[in-house]
């Protein structure tokens, strides 16, 4: 079995990796994460946990778990992972700090909690954010997973 990355800009890292496989095992709530060099982070997890009918959650939140920045984006196979981590985290690294989200079944997008800009919009379209002031404390990968 070989493992997956995305790619992503330079800058990123990427925690994990993902396997073409339905064996319960690699279906799990932590897998992978993408760390963007202007605080945004990337989260992919298999909902539920180690159900082969469940689905992998895509996140995307601004230093801190709470403050996701647009609702949780489901797709059922590792190519739309990856077609969904590489346009998020080149679009956001952009310098416009814009989404644009690959249509697929169960997408959906809405005003986050601290995203100030963000509107409706369709599941192609380009949705902007206003990079909300942050924290005192910053988490890593390792601690919001």
């Amino acid at each position: 079995m070989m493992p997956m990355k995305p790619r992503v800009p330079e800058g990123a890292r990427v925690y994990s990796f993902l396997y073409r496989t339905a064996d319960p095992e690699y279906l799990t709530q932590d897998v992978l994460a993408v760390s963007l060099p202007n605080g945004f982070y990337i989260d992919v997890g298999w909902f539920p946990e180690h159900d082969p009918g469940g689905s992998y959650v895509i996140r995307v939140f601004y230093q801190y778990w709470d403050a996701q920045q647009i609702l949780p984006i489901q797709v059922k196979t590792v190519d739309e992972v990856i077609q969904v981590v590489e346009s998020l985290a080149n679009r956001i690294s952009s310098g416009a700090v814009a989404t644009s989200v690959v249509e697929s079944p169960g997408n959906r997008i809405s005003s986050g909690a601290v995203a100030t800009s963000l509107t409706s919009c369709s599941l192609v379209a380009e949705c902007m954010v206003t990079v909300p002031e942050p924290k005192s404390e910053p988490v890593g990968p390792e601690v919001a997973r």
